[in-house]
């Protein structure tokens, strides 16, 4: 009788887990796995310096603004993800983004960005998981077969949650709302 409770416990964490993997929680996962939070605050926080330069912020609502977290945007672009992604789409690709090999190419890209970046006079403040990652061949090619499905095309050549025009919408309203909050004057959006 306790060997069935357990495997009755057993069935429904698993379930559970697959839930979770393909649920908001998931799609949220999956953002915080790609990191797209990340590099969506990175771009925003350089046009803020730019324009922070050009005189259209203090440098006090630039370091007010620079407070904001990655965070505030990770629910958000999970629901824009949820939209270009089918729940298949999305726990594949979390179950990518979450594997070493996944996680290494994330740091590798968070590496060459930070070296464009710097090559360009900017800075860009995503940091990789580890400080020198290395991936070894059956990682690159996990991530090599990844990036050259149909859903590593989607999501890395097309960018489709970048790119998203709500995306733009969202960043532009929460980047407004924490400028607001800063003193800064923003012209209401479209």
């Amino acid at each position: 009788m306790k060997s069935n409770s357990l495997a009755v416990v057993g069935l429904l964490v698993a379930v559970s887990a697959f839930s979770e993997g393909t649920g908001s929680a998931g799609v949220e996962a999956l953002v915080r796995a790609m990191r797209a939070d990340v590099m969506v605050l990175e771009a925003s926080k350089a046009g803020i310096a730019r324009a922070t330069s050009e005189g259209h912020f203090t440098d006090a609502q630039f370091k007010c603004f620079d407070q904001l977290p990655a965070s505030a945007l990770t629910a958000g672009l999970g629901k824009v993800l949820s939209k270009v992604l089918s729940q298949d789409e999305i726990a594949e690709a979390l179950e990518f983004y979450t594997s070493p090999a996944g996680v290494k190419f994330m740091d590798m890209k968070f590496l060459a960005l930070a070296r464009n970046a710097a090559a360009s006079g900017l800075t860009f403040n995503g940091k990789p998981a580890v400080p020198d990652p290395a991936m070894n061949m059956e990682e690159m090619q996990a991530a090599r077969a990844f990036v050259e499905s149909g859903l590593g095309k989607k999501l890395e050549s097309d960018k489709v949650l970048l790119r998203a025009p709500e995306t733009n919408i969202l960043a532009k309203r929460i980047i407004g709302k924490k400028l607001e909050s800063c003193g800064a004057k923003v012209p209401p959006l479209p």
